[in-house]
């Protein structure tokens, strides 16, 4: 009987060597199914990580085990805006925009000075800053 040599590959050397997990997927049929038990506290643990992940099951346990990656995106709840809200500031961010196009077609005829320019750009970045922070405490 002939004897099978193998290589040893450490873990590392043995991530490096394995493809993206999308194009992996696309590539291999995952056909090896592999179980494990964990107590109440450790699965507790589990599905807490995995449901921040926003991965399914599968795919965050191949990520931690294969690639030592352990994704874990803390999920951001948005804020719900109105779309009335959201109306007036697009109106807002406009008219904003059309006023800078005035004021640099009026800067670049000679029309104002570069003093009431420069004031005129601070107050509309005022104004921006201003509905920016309004959103982020929405």
């Amino acid at each position: 009987m002939a004897k099978k040599t193998t290589k040893k590959v450490s873990l590392d050397q043995k991530s490096q060597t394995i493809s993206d997990p999308a194009k992996r997927r696309k590539t291999k049929n995952l056909k090896r199914v592999i179980g494990f038990r964990l107590s109440e506290e450790d699965a507790a643990v589990f599905f807490k990580k995995v449901e921040l992940s926003g991965l399914p099951y599968s795919e965050y346990f191949r990520q931690a085990v294969v690639f030592n990656k352990a994704v874990i995106h803390q999920a951001v709840k948005k804020p719900e805006i109105s779309l009335e809200v959201l109306h007036l500031l697009s109106k807002q961010s406009n008219n904003i925009n059309q006023i800078a196009y005035a004021l640099n077609s009026a800067k670049s005829a000679g029309i104002i000075d570069n003093k009431t320019y420069r004031s005129a750009l601070l107050e509309l970045q005022e104004i921006s800053r201003n509905s920016k922070s309004l959103l982020t405490q929405i």
